[in-house]
């Protein structure tokens, strides 16, 4: 269920008291919730995902706070099919809602479940707004949470419900609830109208909401002084 791990083994810890850490080739599946046929439609979905999460990162598409000399906060290199990588978010989150498994016990999505499904039989990635994608990458490769697959669990970024799925070296973040984003994070999930990119940050630092608001400020220094440069 969840998409092929980029390492050869995964440590999965968990928060719920039936499921022990151990270690996995790939990552956690409910064999029992899908058609084959159904589990064919996402197979695109994962292999793009899995081509563009599980790239090294380019020193060429870095951002820096500020521009060029300052702390890397962003990275935003070219991702091909949008479409693709946001149903393979939306894919994740709703086989994690329809799972008995208790690796996904948090994921509860109550009336948003059949919005969710509808999209998914449509090839239908709404807008910015419709379970915004917020995406992060470890800045060190080295720490044992690049190498470690966390059970998903709700939390919340100023009273908006999110889903906080952490794979090796990649964390993604993906809304649940109808209003939007505030506005400083919400112009960093992605989106088809502007560039896409993800966050650079230490998997390690567990004050959230404030990383969350100080990378998105970063940002939007960033394009505000890059669009100074071209008029």
């Amino acid at each position: 269920m969840e998409p092929e791990s980029p390492i050869s083994k995964a440590r999965i810890i968990s928060s719920s008291p039936h499921f022990h850490p151990k270690r996995v080739p790939t990552g956690v599946y409910d064999n029992g919730i899908l058609c084959a046929e159904c589990d064919n439609q996402f197979s695109p979905y994962e292999n793009h995902a899995k081509d563009i999460l599980t790239r090294p990162i380019d020193q060429r598409y870095v951002l820096r706070d500020p521009p060029n000399v300052g702390e890397a906060i962003g990275y935003n290199p070219p991702v091909g099919d949008y479409i693709q990588l946001k149903l393979f978010f939306l894919s994740i989150l709703w086989r994690a809602a329809i799972s008995t498994n208790q690796f996904y016990a948090h994921v509860r999505l109550g009336v948003h479940e059949k919005k969710l499904r509808e999209m998914l039989q449509a090839n239908d990635v709404g807008t910015v707004d419709d379970f915004s994608v917020l995406l992060s990458k470890n800045t060190d490769p080295s720490d044992i949470m690049s190498r470690t697959i966390c059970d998903p669990v709700k939390k919340k970024i100023e009273g908006i419900r999110v889903y906080y799925f952490q794979l090796p070296d990649v964390i993604f973040r993906i809304k649940a609830d109808k209003r939007p984003l505030p506005n400083k994070v919400r112009e960093f999930a992605i989106c088809p109208e502007r560039p896409f990119f993800c966050l650079l940050q230490d998997f390690n630092n567990s004050n959230e909401r404030d990383n969350l608001l100080r990378i998105g400020k970063g940002l939007h220094n960033y394009y505000q002084l890059k669009e100074k440069k071209k008029s």
